[in-house]
């Protein structure tokens, strides 16, 4: 029921997000760049239609200077341009080997400002050295590519930026890489690449946003740096599905990782470090989100929190985005563009029970911070409510793992995609919702969830009437939100 209120996808609902080219791009930008780039050198034939193009559009097209590119090739036909205008060189998959030559080799191609590689070949993945000289780089993978292209892809990109060069990657859509002449799509995010946007602010910021977060604004060191309480462990298919599920609107973005390995913090061991008499963890993510474990109960299936795969060591780079139509049902409002991050997870090294999972949602973007140990049940209060009563709020809707009740439980916020920083959507204690607002969760839910951009997430219908007596007997208290 909470999702209704804070609409994001917790607690068992799921977004219905706004920008639909979300699905279709992966995409690696830079915010505020702007480079003097005039020419266009592309390493495969220009037809006239596309030259013709690229001439509206203000560049002047650059004819190779021989038929089979090469390094000696691209140096001589560019040896008569003039150094001030820069030059866009892009290159298809065929040439990726000879773009990896370029950067290792250092060979002087001043003249160069960026250079654009549509697809790889496994053969460009690292060791790369290279001159922070260089050009920028920016990589196309295609959602249909193979793992192996689409790693190469991915390392490649993230090999040249430890040696201050700006590189990105993105996956196209369907078939744009092989177009001739190069799509117009293609064609206008290279240009908000080197700093001449086409693009509306909506789609600029969700642009910007796969830049940030290639190179995330968040880490979770302080998990990873307990390195005595961190094994390695072979990739299971349990991790392996909840990679999935964090991919469920994008799965292609699963390709970027070889999931062969995982690295993981024993959360057991950390108890009986900081607290060996203690039998509840609560778990409460960067989202303001928590969970309950009785140690008891769930200490049997070896919780760990996973903090590396492969050789990413920050979960938070594993991102992606949404734009909600509204932060709450009850207000009118432009939402910012949120993030969805996976971050370092809570996992069961044991095979779990289905009545004891818990979403990945809620498990998710965990931090050193929000673990807490204690010997009293931390959901006692809640306990003490009618047995259907307790039910909705902590099995079937999950109301507490979001929202206070009785000054327990979450208070789930959006996370916006351009800084980190909490967003709205927040979902406010229980006592603090207008009646109207609970009214139309309980009995027009459906319409409500409209207004905000998510699929319903009701109570059964038996219980409604039970809810909504019960919901009445609380004590309301204020919250700044409704205010």
């Amino acid at each position: 029921m909470t999702s209704i209120f804070a609409n994001l996808n917790f607690c068992g609902a799921i977004i219905i997000r706004a920008a639909v080219v979300i699905g279709a791009l992966f995409v690696g930008l830079s915010a505020g760049y702007t480079a003097d780039v005039q020419n266009v050198l592309r390493l495969k034939p220009v037809s006239e239609e596309e030259q013709t193009r690229w001439a509206a559009d203000g560049f002047n097209v650059l004819t190779l200077a021989c038929d089979t590119p090469s390094l000696a090739c691209i140096k001589e036909s560019l040896a008569t341009q003039d150094k001030d205008n820069s030059i866009l060189l892009i290159a298809t998959s065929e040439q990726s080997q000879l773009i990896k030559q370029i950067y290792e080799t250092g060979e002087a191609l001043e003249a160069v400002d960026t250079i654009v590689l549509l697809g790889a070949n496994q053969d460009t993945a690292p060791p790369i050295a290279a001159s922070p000289e260089a050009p920028d780089f920016l990589i196309f993978s295609g959602r249909q590519d193979p793992k192996e292209k689409v790693l190469a892809a991915r390392k490649f990109a993230d090999a040249l930026r430890p040696f201050g060069i700006r590189s990105s990657m993105l996956f196209a859509p369907d078939g744009l890489m092989d177009r001739d002449p190069l799509d117009r799509l293609l064609t206008d995010i290279i240009f908000h690449f080197i700093g001449r946007s086409p693009f509306n602010e909506e789609f600029n910021a969700l642009l910007d946003a796969y830049t940030a977060w290639q190179t995330p604004p968040l880490d979770h060191s302080d998990l990873s740096g307990q390195t005595d309480l961190i094994t390695e462990y072979e990739m299971t298919d349990q991790v392996k599905t909840l990679i999935g599920v964090h991919y469920t609107f994008e799965p292609h973005l699963v390709k970027q990782w070889e999931l062969e390995s995982f690295r993981a913090f024993d959360l057991m061991a950390y108890k009986e470090r900081v607290a060996p008499d203690a039998r509840y963890a609560t778990l409460r993510n960067i989202r303001e989100q928590v969970i309950f474990l009785d140690l008891e109960e769930y200490g049997p299936y070896e919780p760990v929190i996973v903090v590396g795969l492969d050789d990413q060591p920050n979960l938070y780079k594993m991102a992606w985005f949404y734009r909600t139509k509204a932060m709450y049902s009850w207000k009118a409002d432009t939402p910012k563009l949120s993030t969805r991050l996976l971050g370092p997870f809570l996992y069961f090294r044991k095979p779990i029970p289905d009545e004891k999972q818990i979403s990945l949602l809620l498990r998710s973007a965990l931090s050193l911070e929000g673990i807490s140990f204690s010997k009293d049940d931390p959901l006692a209060s809640i306990k003490e409510y009618p047995p259907e009563i307790q039910k909705i709020i902590t099995d079937d809707n999950k109301c507490v793992y979001c929202h206070q009740i009785g000054g327990v439980g979450g208070r789930y916020h959006h996370i916006e995609a351009g800084n980190a920083a909490a967003q709205g959507g927040v979902a406010i204690p229980l006592e603090s919702y207008p009646d109207f607002v609970m009214e139309a969760f309980l009995y027009d839910q459906v319409a409500t969830a409209k207004k905000i951009g998510m699929t319903p997430n009701p109570l059964a219908d038996d219980v409604v009437e039970v809810f909504d007596k019960w919901y009445q007997t609380l004590p309301k208290i204020s919250d700044p939100v409704v205010q």
